[in-house]
């Protein structure tokens, strides 16, 4: 469905995709169905997450087959995961099987039925996680009570401890991102590529667009 509307005295397309609704992306830009990380790529989205009033939603599809523990998203001071200025996704393949390490003070595990696009939401505020329609709290281990208090900007694809790169990371898809302070939307981000042939991440709050600061590039497909 494409709908015409007015945005700051100026037409764009606005669309439902995949059940979102994504803005248009700039003249030259396409949209991807997802950017895939080969494990070396990692996007600094700048923003600061804030205690108690951030939340964060998105879809990924895992693609990893590496045995360890691997970084997917978040930030943090130290490699600790009873860190107070922690908040870390880690993606899990060892020999006890597939899942995620949630580290938001303490940490928790957690396998999704299915690797395949699964809608994640972490409402620090609503003490709440849900992986799909599977609903996680602190009774089951997430120790979400410690908010969500860093220093650090929050990365995608990887993160960063006290400020230096962890390429330790997965290899996953990710569909949509976006987090919200306080309900309102700080970040939105729509997979494509630039009008160069680029993949990144259009963020439709800021408009811009956020590139690869690791190496190597984004695997994509494009949306038909």
């Amino acid at each position: 469905m494409i709908k015409s509307v007015m945005v700051d005295g100026a037409e764009a397309l606005r669309m439902m995709v995949d059940g979102k609704l994504a803005w248009g992306l700039p003249v030259g830009f396409k949209r991807c169905k997802y950017l895939e990380s080969t494990g070396t790529q990692i996007i600094d989205t700048l923003y600061h997450p804030i205690p108690i009033e951030t939340r964060i939603e998105f879809e990924f599809t895992e693609m990893t087959e590496v045995d360890g523990t691997v970084a997917l998203m978040g930030t943090r001071k130290q490699a600790n995961n009873t860190d107070d200025g922690s908040f870390n996704l880690f993606q899990r393949v060892t020999g006890q099987g597939k899942g995620f390490r949630l580290d938001m003070v303490g940490g928790g595990w957690y396998t999704p039925p299915s690797q395949e696009k699964v809608k994640c939401v972490i409402d620090v505020n609503r003490d709440i996680i849900s992986f799909g329609d599977k609903i996680i709290t602190n009774r089951s281990g997430f120790h979400l009570n410690g908010g969500m208090p860093t220093d650090g900007s929050f990365k995608l694809f990887s993160f960063d401890t006290a400020g230096k790169y962890q390429f330790s990371s997965a290899t996953i898809r990710i569909h949509s991102f976006s987090m919200y302070n306080k309900d309102i939307p700080v970040i939105d981000y729509v997979p494509c590529i630039d009008a160069a042939g680029v993949p990144c991440m259009y963020d439709t709050v800021s408009k811009q667009p956020f590139y690869n600061q690791g190496s190597g590039q984004f695997a994509y497909e494009l949306m038909a």
